[in-house]
């Protein structure tokens, strides 16, 4: 291995000291002020093109100082420039915006976005979908996409892939999160008035990303503009506010806020709960949570950027309600109260810096902390006297400490990307404390805290091969030193990109990815919960390998996109949860480990992503198997989020600069369940039981739903403008499944909602 990545690394030193050469750097804005990232920089005297990177800058290799370049964005004018420099120069590209409504010319050709290896989604594109109680939402807009599938109706979670939630690693500003919800899974915690774009990979990631076994949705926020910017909003679900400075100076700070008020819209703040008073009556549910956003820039140069952001959140769902009973001249009262209760934190720190030579370093130091919290507390009375006081409590937290250094190296032909990445983590799935006071219990519990140093090395190139053809491969070698054991991953990935003329490329790739981290779902009520754990010496660092093919461009004469896809992934080492009980004597009795996983599948998307009307049609056509020696018989069988049918159509319809409609149109194949093949009945002799047969052997009604929006844009009093959002989710009312259970020996199906209308206005004091 050290030898191959001696050699490997020995080309490129070969390469690049051969001869000597005039080097062209720059950066391309909008005239806003923003950077523009994904560019085509192309160069008709030498016949060489390539793509800015997601900051927006390039550099060029020149063997002739006479150069004929062309600046080309879909959202843009092209621009084009003849230079004879003898001298390296950095310079600052602007591209001009058309006359017409910028939000009506947008979206990135799929042929560039196979070039680039990545699906890219604009903030703007976001906040033109139809959204849950009007708030925009990227983790529901990503699956809009072929290949990204939701969870459970509503929630926002997603399944890359046939693959688990869990192996998707996200990232903002170069900083993970391990949550992305808030309300429960109802809306996700990325706020998207600050985003700028997001890039999203399926499994055959740059090997600059750990982790991720199924896909990297790695999120940039905004960095400013010539303007600055002053909202806030009101909603059905939450309210807001949105503050940036000019982003064209020095100095650029930017701020964000969200609160829900459904517990000021259903009184649940004026009632308040005291377990102590016997006379409560009713009902109380906390339904709530609030963050804030932030980052701040300073840039002491023209080709350094540092810059502080951060994220704080919180969140609660618990109810608190009182059941009362006469017995036997008695009267029993019973307070009872418990919830999820989640702390999400993070702050990063980014330092770019572009040498004169061309050469870019970054620094990302980050820190991330997450803590979910189950609690339960029950006062029982008995003739007005305090009789026993019940609670208990369950805990997880993670804490992830790491810094990542990167090197952008371009050569001639070549663009390397090498760097390091060190990592402390401190993990413990479940702490706690539970009481009893009438059976003198008063317990805590922990000892599960588990913690390991994860060192990583990665290397990665696009090698131009011809002008037409390009080849990315990448090798990260990573070490994991955990309490008892230490693990050494090898990931090589590859990619093959060739231009099969103007308007269609032809890609193929593989990849294996592994991390250390599972998650583990169970059910508490209405909303799931997570449970994070590490590897062991039981539990290795789950794994998988994914071969992908496609063709990806354009119909000609048209600005239809169109795009195929093929992929095969096998996964390893997967864990599976069974929760039975709330007790650390049991809880890791309750994993099966060992599973192996396999998904393979077809996508297709169609997109038209300017003019005043723009549609997409995703299809995916799928399976996902999961496999346990101790489960359904050691035999393969459909996993939980199997859906053979995914489709989603969005159509937009921009009327004007004023007035836009939005419409979305979902079918997914019904989550797979396991149906009781029979029940043997109750004797004197033994309960009775229902007799399972093989897992998840059927199905639930297949999921439909339309949805549409309406906004308007204007001008309101003293105000620089305002949009107002009318959204429908569901408007046919169809009864989508939710889950399945048995009462009386028949199975009921429910259903979260029927039809969910809402409202939003934000008012612009700065545009």
């Amino acid at each position: 291995m050290r030898k191959i990545l001696f050699l490997f690394v020995s080309c490129f030193i070969l390469h690049s000291s051969f001869a000597q050469q005039l080097i062209l750097k720059g950066r391309v804005i909008a005239d806003s002020g923003e950077r523009v990232p994904y560019v085509l920089v192309s160069d008709s005297i030498n016949n060489k093109a390539l793509y800015t990177d997601s900051n927006g800058d390039f550099v060029f290799h020149l063997k002739s100082s006479k150069i004929e370049l062309k600046f080309h964005h879909v959202s843009y004018i092209d621009k084009y420039l003849k230079i004879e420099e003898n001298t390296d120069t950095f310079m600052t590209i602007m591209l001009q915006s058309p006359q017409i409504q910028e939000v009506l010319v947008k979206g990135i050709p799929l042929s560039r976005q196979a070039m680039l290896g990545l699906n890219v989604l604009e903030g703007k594109t976001v906040k033109n979908l139809p959204n849950f109680f009007g708030e925009p939402d990227i983790l529901k807009a990503i699956t809009i996409l072929p290949g990204f599938s939701s969870g459970v109706d509503m929630y926002s979670g997603i399944y890359v892939r046939g693959g688990n939630r869990d192996q998707n690693l996200f990232l903002v500003d170069g900083a993970r999160f391990y949550t992305t919800s808030h309300a429960g899974g109802y809306l996700s915690l990325f706020n998207s008035d600050i985003i700028k774009n997001i890039e999203a990979y399926k499994g055959n990631a740059p090997a600059e990303f750990g982790h991720g076994t199924s896909s990297v949705i790695n999120v940039c926020l905004n960095e400013g503009d010539n303007t600055g910017k002053l909202s806030f909003d009101i909603g059905t679900l939450r309210s807001g506010f949105h503050a940036e400075t000019k982003g064209n100076g020095k100095f650029y700070a930017m701020v964000a806020g969200r609160y829900s008020q459904l517990n000021l819209i259903y009184g649940n703040k004026t009632k308040g709960f005291d377990f102590m008073d016997e006379n409560q009556s009713g009902e109380v549910n906390d339904f709530s949570f609030n963050d804030i956003d932030f980052k701040l820039a300073y840039k002491p140069q023209k080709r350094t950027n540092i810059s502080l952001s951060g994220h704080w959140g919180n969140d609660a769902d618990a109810y608190y309600r009182t059941f009362s009973a006469y017995d036997m001249g008695t009267i029993k009262i019973e307070n009872t109260g418990g919830g999820n209760f989640i702390d999400n934190y993070n702050t990063a720190l980014n330092i770019n810096h572009v040498f004169n030579s061309g050469v870019s370093l970054k620094s990302t130091s980050y820190y991330t902390y997450y803590k979910l919290t189950h609690s339960y507390r029950e006062e029982q009375f008995e003739n007005s006297k305090n009789k026993n006081s019940i609670s208990n409590s369950s805990n997880s937290h993670i804490k992830d400490l790491s810094q990542k250094i990167k090197i952008k190296i371009p050569l001639q032909n070549h663009y390397l990307q090498t760097g390091l990445q060190l990592s402390r983590y401190i993990v413990d799935p479940f702490y706690g404390s539970a009481k009893n006071e009438l059976e003198l219990i008063n317990s805590t519990y922990t000892g599960l805290e588990t913690k390991a140093l994860e060192g990583s090395f990665f290397i990665d190139d696009n090698y131009q091969i011809t002008t037409k053809t390009q080849l990315r491969l990448g090798i990260r070698n990573v070490l994991c030193a955990l309490s008892d054991t230490n693990y050494v991953n090898f990931e090589p990935r590859i990619s093959l990109s060739h231009q099969l003329d103007k308007n269609w490329v032809a890609k193929a790739g593989y990849s294996i990815n592994k991390q250390p981290f599972q998650v583990l779902v169970d059910m508490n009520g209405e909303f799931e919960r997570e449970t994070w754990v590490l590897a062991n010496k039981n539990y290795k660092p789950q794994s998988s390998q994914q071969f992908s093919a496609g063709i990806f461009g354009s119909i000609p004469n048209t600005t239809i996109d169109i795009s195929t896809e093929l992929y095969y992934k096998t996964m390893d080492n997967l864990l599976h949860f069974n929760y039975e009980d709330n007790s650390q004597l049991v809880f890791w009795d309750q994993i099966t480990n060992n599973g192996k996983g396999k998904s393979y599948g077809t996508e297709v998307l169609l997109s038209k992503s300017q003019g005043k009307v723009q549609w997409s049609i995703a299809y995916t056509f799928a399976f996902s198997k999961r496999k346990f020696e101790t489960l359904n018989q050691g035999n393969w069988y459909n996993s939980d989020f199997d859906r053979r049918h995914d489709l989603n159509i969005g159509l937009n319809y921009f009327r004007n600069a004023k007035n836009s409609w939005a419409f979305n149109y979902i079918y997914q194949s019904g989550r797979p369940f396991t149906m009781p093949l029979g029940k043997v009945k109750q004797t004197d002799f033994y309960a009775g039981y229902y007799v399972i047969g093989n897992a998840n052997n059927a199905r639930m009604p297949a999921y439909k739903r339309f949805d549409l929006s309406y906004k308007h844009s204007g001008k309101l009093f003293r105000a620089k403008a305002y949009d107002f959002t009318v959204s429908v989710m569901n408007l046919f009312a169809r009864a989508n499944p939710l889950s399945v259970y048995v009462r009386k020996d028949k199975l009921y199906m429910s259903s979260w909602y029927r039809v969910i209308p809402s409202a939003n206005l934000k008012i612009y004091l700065k545009k």
